[in-house]
């Protein structure tokens, strides 16, 4: 007889992988306020100070830069909430695509991971073709 495999990680793994994602997401959350900040000051410090063209487009090209890492960010925090919804839901770990099991290390190192290696890979070819 076939031992079926489960189809979710025990509540132990997935404690753990809560602890994870909440570690990950209150330090992208302090780098976020942190870049805001910056970003803030960058702005007032634009304002008030008398460049030349070249000084002015470097500074508004470090806060175009700027801009696109706290949009990065906000992204970022997105997804961590988005993986401790699907904790709380009981979908977490599963590939959305394929409904087995993504891999304890895929999900160590990309804990947002909604599809499995398999999955991304047929998905990545299909965009490629």
């Amino acid at each position: 007889m076939k031992k079926k495999k489960k189809n979710t990680y025990s509540a132990k793994k997935l404690k753990k992988f809560k602890k994870l994602i909440q570690k990950k997401l209150k330090r992208s959350g302090s780098e976020l306020k942190s870049m805001k900040g910056l970003r803030l000051d960058q702005k007032k410090y634009i304002a008030q100070a008398d460049m030349s063209f070249s000084d002015d487009s470097r500074r508004f090209e470090n806060r175009a830069f700027m801009n696109s890492m706290v949009t990065r960010m906000k992204r970022k925090n997105k997804k961590y909430k988005a993986a401790l919804a699907r904790i709380e839901n009981g979908t977490y770990g599963i590939c959305e695509k394929t409904g087995k099991l993504i891999s304890e290390a895929r999900l160590k190192a990309m804990p947002t991971a909604r599809f499995s290696i398999s999955a991304k890979k047929k998905k990545t070819k299909i965009i490629k073709e």
